[in-house]
């Protein structure tokens, strides 16, 4: 009989040793999960359920997310060799932090739409914005809890208190869906850019993309951060 190798001993392949060929075939499963949380949420939102409604919208972009990066490593964009690439696959955080830090954003200048057409650099351009811009403000700090209202949609919690998910309403999933739908349809509109895109247009692409520059954009979403807890903190200590 011949020996057969352990199963203990044989090593699982994972997202960060796939080949750029074999992403192809797995970004549109991830994908066409995302849209089926997105219309889980549709559904139980019409029957009431606006708590597991707004996590099947979180669940969504988190896999919406996988499937972008999964059709960039497609086109050699570099993605995999960024340090937090295999986390993008396993850490929720990530997921969100990419979009609290980037997409929400990134997503507000609408790039996929080509208006800006005179920048000289995309980055620059969202560096110099970003701090004078209300509504990324706004998306910026609803990603920033958006894991932590999943997790309130999903469990009974107590905290000098019952946390009941029942309590979250209509007007919280409805904010949900406006930065939820936002990020789906752009998300979505640049992926289908990307895959009818021509060499040289990928090549414009991913210089607009540019995921070298993305650390300095994250520090400068850090410092919003900071600057806005300082005002918060200044405007309740003066009441």
């Amino acid at each position: 009989m011949v020996p057969t190798q352990s199963s203990s001993n044989i090593k699982n392949r994972r997202w960060s040793d796939l080949t750029f060929v074999e992403f192809e075939p797995i970004y549109p499963v991830i994908e066409l999960n995302a849209k089926r949380h997105f219309n889980c949420a549709n559904i139980l939102a019409e029957a009431g359920e606006y708590q597991n409604g707004i996590a099947h919208l979180i669940l969504g972009t988190e896999e919406l997310i996988k499937a972008f990066g999964c059709l960039l490593n497609t086109k050699n964009f570099g993605i995999k060799n960024q340090p937090w690439f295999g986390k993008l696959f396993s850490s929720h955080k990530i997921r969100h932090d990419l979009i609290k830090d980037f997409f929400s954003i990134y997503l507000l200048f609408n790039f996929s739409s080509r208006k800006a057409k005179e920048r000289s650099g995309f980055w620059a351009i969202i560096g110099n914005a970003v701090l004078n811009v209300g509504m990324a403000t706004g998306n910026y700090l609803w990603w920033k809890k958006a894991d932590d209202l999943k997790q309130r949609a999903f469990y009974v919690d107590y905290c000098d208190g019952i946390v009941d998910p029942a309590d979250i309403k209509f007007a919280d999933y409805e904010r949900a869906s406006t930065y939820v739908r936002v990020f789906e349809q752009d998300v979505t509109k640049l992926m289908r850019e990307i895959e009818s895109a021509s060499p040289n247009k990928l090549k414009q692409l991913e210089k607009d993309l540019d995921l070298k520059k993305m650390g300095e954009l994250r520090k400068r979403a850090y410092d919003l951060e900071k600057q806005l807890d300082e005002f918060n903190r200044v405007k309740n200590d003066s009441f």
